[in-house]
């Protein structure tokens, strides 16, 4: 069975993954943006950075993104990993998947945003469409 994570749920991917799949981390050392763009090529979803209040098409959704935030450093200090959260935002509730495997649940939005932020690493907010073209 897949195993299932804050990324497989907020880009609703979860349902047309196959069991058995594992899914690729985002690659850290590019932008928000770009690391989306790139995994969301395999799954033909497409993204755009937004501000929260924008307008977004019936077929869009919300999504905030939090990191890269350092959480691992070889022998020398260098940034080996860096970690992310994504949280999805319908129906007025901003909801997550807080470990590989748990169940989605509610997030406390302005907790994450507080914390992110006093890191240094504020949300970005992307609007994410399927495309059926391929």
């Amino acid at each position: 069975m897949a195993k299932f994570n804050c990324l497989t749920y907020a880009l609703k991917i979860e349902g047309i993954l196959p069991p058995h799949t594992i899914v690729e981390d985002l690659e850290w050392y590019r932008t928000p943006l770009q690391a989306l763009q790139i995994f969301g090529r395999k799954y033909l979803l497409d993204f755009r950075e937004i501000s929260p209040n924008d307008p977004m098409s019936d077929n869009e959704w919300l999504v905030a993104f939090f990191g890269f935030v350092p959480c691992e450093w070889d022998y020398e200090r260098r940034v080996t990993r860096r970690d992310y959260h994504l949280v999805l935002y319908e129906n007025g509730i901003w909801t997550h998947r807080m470990t590989w495997g748990a169940d989605s649940t509610e997030a406390n939005f302005d907790e994450l945003v507080t914390a992110y932020s006093s890191a240094g690493y504020p949300p970005h907010y992307f609007a994410v469409k399927r495309n059926a073209e391929k």
